[in-house]
């Protein structure tokens, strides 16, 4: 069931925010499925009508859990780059039978196909001002055959080895963790320090569809401007 903006925390039955909530839950298959919606409206939109993202979100056909669970918790694959293709290898791996049961039902090309893979909980993806209680939370990617350690067998879909896809997080809203109240101490409503997950999905979408960086990817540095895609427009 989805929760109200009045949501309980810390035992308490007070709101982080009464105003617009970011990425209201349920985060279900259709919250996913929304998620892409909005990343296909930012290129229709960029590309005048030239590149439409169509979507099918794949999840467990368990009645009583939609998720798929992986054999390791968030720390271990948080550690490193190799960890996280290997989290975006096993997702596939438990979810294998699925994806292909809708691809061969769609008559859907695999050459075509980009995966993302959805994590539970928030991205480490952006840094404020203060410490950051959650440093093993894991960090979006797109991930690409070099992140892969040497010795690894890549899963094959309908006959394709997957070397590449997308890795997200279900949110990048800290409004619905313990961690925000820690960073921002002191203050009675959270509002103002929520966060979309669409610019960062774009930004790596443009990988994945073969943009090019716009920043200095040895310093970090800004190229273009801050607000081009595959610079800082995330």
């Amino acid at each position: 069931d989805s929760i109200d903006i009045g949501m309980v925390w810390n035992g308490l039955e007070e709101s982080r925010c009464t105003d617009f909530l970011v990425d209201r839950p349920p985060h279900n298959s259709e919250y996913f499925s929304n998620q892409i919606k909005a990343v296909s409206n930012y290129f229709k939109f960029a590309s005048n009508d030239n590149l439409e993202i169509e979507s099918a979100v794949i999840s467990n056909p368990d009645p009583e859990n939609e998720n798929y669970k992986l054999s390791n918790n968030m720390q271990y694959y948080a550690l490193s780059d190799n960890r996280l293709a290997e989290l975006f290898k096993e997702s596939l791996e438990l979810s294998k039978t699925d994806i292909e049961e809708h691809l061969d039902a769609a008559n859907i090309d695999i050459d075509q196909v980009i995966f993302t893979v959805f994590h539970a909980g928030i991205g480490q993806d952006f840094s404020f001002p203060t410490f950051d209680p959650t440093v093993y939370d894991i960090r979006s990617a797109y991930i690409e055959e070099s992140m892969f350690s040497d010795d690894i067998d890549f899963i094959e879909i309908n006959g394709k080895e997957i070397k590449t896809g997308i890795l997200l997080p279900e949110t990048q809203n800290m409004i619905f963790f313990d961690g925000i109240e820690d960073i921002f101490y002191g203050y009675d409503s959270y509002c103002d320090f929520q966060l979309g997950m669409t610019g960062t999905f774009a930004f790596l979408m443009g990988y994945a569809l073969g943009l090019p960086p716009l920043f200095d990817t040895e310093t970090g540095d800004p190229g273009v401007g801050h607000f081009g895609l595959m610079d800082y427009g995330s």
